[in-house]
């Protein structure tokens, strides 16, 4: 099955909202216009035509840097604090 968007049928729609489900003529004619004008506008635009890809500048200090600094499974933190505990008044 495939779908194919074609301009709307403006006349069968008059007919069918304002004399089947009392919609104002005015207002339908209206939708229909920015319906068929947005239809010759071009497509959205991907998100990624706003921004580049850059790549990051590698080094080798960088990257064994942060590893030194990752704890170890097991570790806990040298300043961590101990749950509080309610205290007597």
């Amino acid at each position: 099955m495939t779908l194919k968007w074609v301009d709307p049928d403006e006349e069968a729609l008059v007919q069918f909202l304002v004399n089947e489900k009392q919609f104002d003529e005015s207002k339908v004619r209206n939708v229909v216009k920015k319906i068929t004008s947005s239809r010759k506008k071009s497509a959205q635009e991907r998100l990624t035509s706003y921004f580049q890809v850059k790549e990051k500048p590698t080094t080798a200090s960088s990257s064994s840097s942060t590893s030194s600094k990752k704890r170890k499974a097991g570790e806990e933190k040298k300043n961590a604090k101990t749950p509080n505990k309610k205290q007597k008044k």
